[in-house]
């Protein structure tokens, strides 16, 4: 493999969040929130 092409993956969704714990030596918690539209009432809703 080459470095000029990376095979194998695609272009992938950056997305950010607030670090909840880093208490642990290798884990990290993270709360990300997302929006999205209700299916049926189409207002936009917040989750995490």
């Amino acid at each position: 493999m080459t470095g000029d092409t990376v095979t194998g993956r695609k272009n992938r969704k950056i997305r950010s969040g607030t670090v909840i714990s880093d208490r642990n030596d290798k884990t990290v918690t993270v709360s990300v929130e997302r929006q999205f539209a209700h299916p049926l009432y189409t207002k936009q809703i917040k989750r995490t």
